[in-house]
């Protein structure tokens, strides 16, 4: 390789290539900031230190340098050149990132991080209160540089620390509800804020710790059960109406129940138990009660109402006025597909309902 460098606007020979040099306009340069450690040379090209010399015919050494001992970087744009201080704190944003990973104390609190966002994601939290509640955290440990982004599919979580970055990313397979466990998941975030919760292997272990407490399946159908003769009653139904209402709520949890257990997808879900549960309703409050058309559709109507999803309606309002526009149209998609086959279940039975009363006997028994 020849020992001559090539020329660049009438400057000296020890000048960099021009290849090294940014393609900079020479009649317009970026202002620098004032506590920038560098050295401009306007008379003269930037010398070239002996580490950037070719030595034993090989070719110029790498600008950014090797290990933790990088070589000054410097540039040449030909009227000017500019060369950093060894050891400044901008080093860290032109060497390349060591990606850190096992149990070192900053991937522990990456895996953490993402643990916090991803249960509360789970349990039905809005994003601004993930976001927050993340990043709260983060500073509470130590971490200054975070990068955060949250979608329907996942959170991932990026820690930075000089040269070593962590990164964690957990799946988020459904946003439920449950505000029992949002509320001990804050708790934990407190603590950490007071001081109380040091270990970061025991915070993690706290925050893995926090399950859902739920009542048995059987305590559920009655609830709901329950609920729906109470929108039947508030909707001006009789007593009919929402005895009705509460068995078609009956047949319809339980069949809910039963279609999840088996694995079928929430929107065939939804629109099976609403066709189930609104039928039911509708033949006891005609052929048992003996009621009018407007009220047989009350209370197949009432009964359909408990699978409307209302917190995760109310969560995507809430992402899009505060920003998070993405995540928060995801959530209203989900929510309106839901209702879109409730509604698809309740046309069924309407359907069913007409064609029952046109060929049937007005009374069984």
């Amino acid at each position: 390789m020849s020992q001559d460098l090539p020329q660049s606007h009438g400057a000296s020979s020890n000048e960099l290539p021009a290849h090294f040099a940014p393609d900079f306009p020479h009649d317009h340069h970026t202002k620098l900031p004032d506590d920038f450690p560098v050295e401009l040379n306007h008379d003269e090209a930037a010398p070239i230190p002996n580490s950037y010399r070719p030595k034993d015919g090989y070719g110029l050494k790498d600008g950014y340098g090797q290990g933790i001992s990088a070589a000054p970087v410097m540039f040449s744009t030909g009227d000017f050149g500019v060369s950093t201080v060894e050891g400044t704190e901008y080093e860290r944003f032109l060497l390349p990132d060591k990606l850190v990973t096992g149990e070192g104390e900053l991937a522990l609190k990456a895996k953490l991080l993402a643990t916090l966002g991803w249960r509360m994601a789970s349990y039905g939290a809005e994003t601004r209160l993930i976001v927050q509640s993340v990043k709260k955290m983060a500073h509470d440990l130590g971490c200054h540089s975070v990068d955060l982004s949250i979608t329907r599919d996942g959170i991932i979580v990026k820690l930075r620390h000089g040269y070593e970055v962590a990164v964690e990313f957990k799946e988020i397979k459904q946003f439920a509800i449950n505000m029992d466990a949002l509320a001990r998941l804050h708790h934990i975030c407190l603590f950490v804020n007071e001081g109380k919760l040091t270990d970061l292997k025991k915070i993690y272990h706290a925050i893995r710790a926090v399950r859902p407490r739920h009542y048995s399946r059987n305590q559920l159908i009655f609830i709901e059960a329950i609920a729906g003769g109470c929108f039947a009653y508030l909707n001006g139904g009789t007593l009919a109406v929402c005895l009705s209402a509460i068995i078609g709520g009956l047949f319809l949890m339980y069949a809910r129940f039963a279609f999840i257990k088996r694995g079928f997808f929430e929107s065939f879900t939804f629109m099976l138990s609403a066709c189930i549960g609104s039928l039911i309703a509708s033949l006891v409050c005609h052929y048992g009660f003996q009621a009018s058309a407007d009220e047989t559709l009350i209370a197949a109507t009432c009964t359909t109402l408990l699978l409307v999803p209302g917190f995760p309606m109310l969560n995507g309002f809430l992402d899009i006025f505060k920003g998070y526009v993405p995540i928060g149209l995801t959530r209203l998609v989900i929510a309106a597909v839901l209702v879109i086959s409730a509604a698809v279940g309740l046309l069924t039975t309407s359907y069913l309902t007409s064609l029952l009363i046109t060929y049937l006997p007005q009374q069984w028994w």
